[in-house]
């Protein structure tokens, strides 16, 4: 599973939260989930700030906080165009890499530190 954190964005979460220890996957009628319990209910994300402690039907804010997706890892989204790539940039930072020509292909440059665009002449019979 993927490591990310949920960082206070205004007041929309109350402390970081890590999904791997916390997320429950779908909410169930069935279950109680402690504080800080993270699940899937109408394809959101929701926090439970009140421990539910009976199970039963979803209760709304009652007992969750809505997650917003652009909370997740504390990034703006660097995609501007279709086709857009994101890439670990400096310091591993998400940065917007944009898309190629028609024809060319995603290399290594030539000092093998960074990837680029680059048109390779193939062979008219060429197979991939």
């Amino acid at each position: 599973m993927a490591h990310y954190k949920l960082r206070q964005t205004g007041s929309r979460l109350q402390s970081d939260v890590d999904l791997t220890e916390n997320l429950q996957n779908e909410f169930s009628e069935s279950s109680t989930y402690p504080k800080d319990a993270i699940v899937i209910y109408d394809a959101k994300l929701w926090k439970c700030h009140t421990a539910v402690v009976a199970a039963g039907a979803w209760t709304g804010t009652t007992n969750w906080t809505q997650i917003h997706l652009e909370n997740l890892g504390g990034a703006d989204n660097p995609m501007r165009a279709v086709g857009d790539l994101i890439v670990g940039g400096s310091e591993g930072a998400p940065t917007r890499f944009p898309k190629g020509s028609s024809g060319q292909f995603l290399c290594m440059n030539d000092a093998g530190t960074n990837i680029e665009w680059k048109t390779i002449p193939l062979a008219h019979d060429a197979e991939f």
